[in-house]
């Protein structure tokens, strides 16, 4: 029977990436595999609201998961194969404690950490990914980036990365798509052992019917994606500004969408509607002409990508050719130049034929999904 320690920084069943692994941990209940689960919990979303209104809210995140870090390191089981999640949240000196004392490890990859010190590799107003760190670890602090989700010195930093140069021949990354892998062969070499599993999290059945919709209003475009300036919320904006005539739905409060960009919006076919998943935003994106899905970084799997194409009428991505849409069939998503008012001219000219990818895009996502699911088993079972 296979065996894995597996060490979390996100609590299973928490958000997008938390879905993947609260999945995961299924799939290895179902094929025999016996595992052991440390995890940092995710603080509860009411205590989080409340927090979050304190001038000290930094200081405080920052000390929870310091505290838990330095209760969980003390506990590292170091017999059989390891299995990591998000090392940038599990806590870097703790990972590496990890890595240095176990002979076999497997590090699933869920953003850009093992070469951007953001994990989203964008660069502001060019609308692209940003490669400097590739080649050059220090551009980073050369263009003064600063560490995301959590704060990460520098120093921390390169020595997390040198680690895992140094300990290469002991590391399996687990990663979601072909460009991801491409992407780790140009940060560590060839010679990296790598395993492709995709990114299926089990939210929704795989089904080609479409269910009744209970929902009347239609706006022309919908934002889908989570509220971070590298997954495009500016880049809709001005999309919207660019297009007076048409209308635009953003799922979050307008005042946490103007702390993000940094200024008022006063737009008249703009409208903020907080909701999830399932309190609206489903059948929101179901009934918008198009959601508009636009990550600005070498983005891998996003759950609100593979969503989008599987309920909305049309998808619209930004072409970025080192993530994951650049593995999208042409034909199931309209994708954008960096160039807001090229775009512009692109996706007006969608809504004048009437456009409607759904049902072969829908057709992909289910295959998708399947080899996923399949790989996931594969690996679990290899």
């Amino acid at each position: 029977m296979k065996k894995f320690t597996i060490y979390s920084g996100i609590e299973p069943g928490k958000k997008g990436a938390g879905m993947f692994i609260q999945y995961f941990l299924r799939q290895c209940e179902n094929n025999n595999v016996f595992f052991t689960l440390k995890y940092i919990p995710t603080p509860q979303n009411s205590l989080v609201k409340i927090l979050k209104k304190a001038p000290f809210y930094d200081s405080l995140k920052n000390l929870y998961y310091h505290v838990y870090r330095a209760i969980s390191s003390k506990n590292i089981d170091v017999k059989g194969k390891v299995l990591i999640f998000h090392p940038q949240s599990l806590g870097l000196d703790y990972t590496k404690n990890i890595i240095i004392n176990t002979t076999e490890v497997f590090i699933y990859i869920f953003d850009n950490f093992f070469f951007c010190i953001k994990s989203y590799n964008y660069i502001p107003d060019n609308n692209t990914e940003c490669l400097l760190c590739i080649n050059n670890l220090a551009a980073s602090r050369q263009k003064g980036c600063e560490s995301f989700p959590n704060k990460i010195g520098y120093e921390k930093y390169l020595s997390f990365i040198e680690l895992l140069k140094y300990y290469n021949e002991k590391i399996t990354f687990l990663v979601q798509n072909q460009s991801q892998e491409d992407l780790i062969f140009q940060m560590f070499g060839r010679k990296s052992k790598i395993k492709t599993l995709g990114m299926f999290t089990g939210e929704f059945s795989l089904s080609v019917d479409r269910e009744p919709l209970n929902i009347k209003t239609e706006f022309d475009f919908i934002f889908h994606n989570t509220l971070v300036e590298a997954k495009g919320i500016l880049f809709f904006i001005k999309l919207c500004e660019a297009l007076p005539f048409k209308t635009f739905l953003i799922p979050f409060k307008k005042i946490e969408v103007e702390k993000i960009i940094g200024r008022s919006l006063k737009l008249k076919n703009l409208v903020f509607y907080p909701c999830n998943w399932d309190s609206g935003l489903r059948d929101f994106i179901r009934s918008s002409k198009i959601t508009v899905v636009p990550s600005l970084w070498s983005s891998p799997v996003e759950g609100s990508l593979i969503k989008s194409l599987y309920y909305s009428k049309n998808v619209a991505v930004v072409d970025i050719k080192t993530s994951f849409v650049s593995e999208i069939p042409d034909t199931i998503c309209i994708k954008l130049p960096p160039s807001i008012s090229k775009s512009v001219d692109l996706l007006l000219e969608h809504l004048k034929d009437d456009d409607d990818l759904n049902l072969n895009a829908k057709k992909w996502v289910i295959q998708y999904c399947e080899n996923s699911k399949n790989n996931i088993v594969q690996f679990l079972k290899s």
